[in-house]
């Protein structure tokens, strides 16, 4: 792993990131992946509409946060959040620009990284077919977060590879785009590290444009001793360790559902919750103050200890 302060264009064919989880963490079968997507885009919310309720005519979603565990525990939280994410952005009527491009910001959990990662490849293997890079638009972003700051660094495609938390994402985003006749928009993936101040600013023009859509990656807490962390050991009285884990959670999706960045990193500070996405939700939550506001909606919350 090396430093750089934009990423390299060389006339060489630039590689393709293998599918490295397919067959283990999801289906590598075509057939059976696209049925196991297609039952997960139909999964209910189960966090009720806030109230009172949103105007009747909403703007298009910009951005959605989903899981990436293995899809036998995550696939219906994450099918139920791209189904009136992306889903809904891919099919949002004219005066709404065409999507064009889609970021997928994600953490690194086998490689430590001061600010942004980088990765060569052209092209997103998926067992759906691959989706395509924009390098010209990622080389011109790596340059903006270098020119505010903020270290960039070129990844291998062995070390991206090893990385589930981008690839999980990919099936699902290529089966939306097929569905909708959309294989032409480009993806920006972005392995976000330890973040730095310039950050945000220089991400907000990026995913803050009417054709763009971001996709941040992230599960919530880790509990346990292969996580180190065991803050109700034993839980508050009167409350079961899931219920416990879940006003945890709650808390801290209070802070990013009220696009509160500071309160967020304060939340973090104070109960030192494992949420393996904390630099991807913070890097996108900045870069939304850039902008001219919004909404941000739960719509599903699930434990994988409940799921099997």
């Amino acid at each position: 792993m090396g430093t750089t302060s934009s990423m390299s264009t060389s006339n060489s064919t630039p590689p393709t990131r293998p599918a490295s989880h397919a067959g283990s963490w999801y289906t590598n079968s075509p057939n059976e992946l696209t049925s196991e997507l297609t039952s997960y885009l139909s999964t209910p919310r189960n966090i009720p509409p806030p109230s009172p309720a949103p105007p009747s005519t909403p703007t298009p979603p910009r951005a959605l946060i989903t899981p990436h565990a293995g899809y036998s525990y995550s696939g219906p939280t994450a099918g139920c959040a791209y189904y009136h994410g992306l889903r809904e952005r891919l099919l949002s009527p004219s005066p709404t620009p065409p999507l064009e491009t889609i970021y997928v910001l994600y953490p690194s959990h086998h490689a430590y990284i001061e600010g942004v990662g980088i990765s060569p490849c052209g092209h997103l293997s998926t067992p759906l077919g691959p989706l395509s890079v924009s390098l010209p638009l990622l080389s011109s972003l790596s340059s903006s977060i270098a020119a505010a700051g903020v270290p960039v660094q070129t990844i291998t495609v062995d070390a991206d590879s090893k990385e589930h938390s981008g690839e999980m994402q990919y099936p699902f985003i290529r089966h939306l785009l097929t569905a909708t006749s959309s294989t032409s928009v480009k993806i920006v993936p972005l392995m976000v590290g330890r973040s730095s101040p310039g950050l945000s600013a220089a991400l907000s023009p990026y995913i803050l444009s009417p054709s763009a859509f971001t996709v941040v990656s992230t599960d919530f807490c880790h509990w346990g001793e292969r996580f180190s962390y065991a803050p109700f050991s034993p839980p508050p009285p009167d409350v079961t360790l899931e219920e416990a884990i879940a006003r945890l959670d709650g808390e801290g999706m209070s802070a990013v559902e009220a696009l509160c960045t500071g309160g967020f990193c304060r939340y973090l500070e104070r109960t030192g919750n494992t949420i393996c996405g904390r630099e991807p939700v913070k890097a996108f939550m900045g870069a939304q103050e850039g902008g001219e506001g919004g909404r941000f909606e739960w719509l599903r919350y699930e434990r994988s200890g409940e799921v099997r």
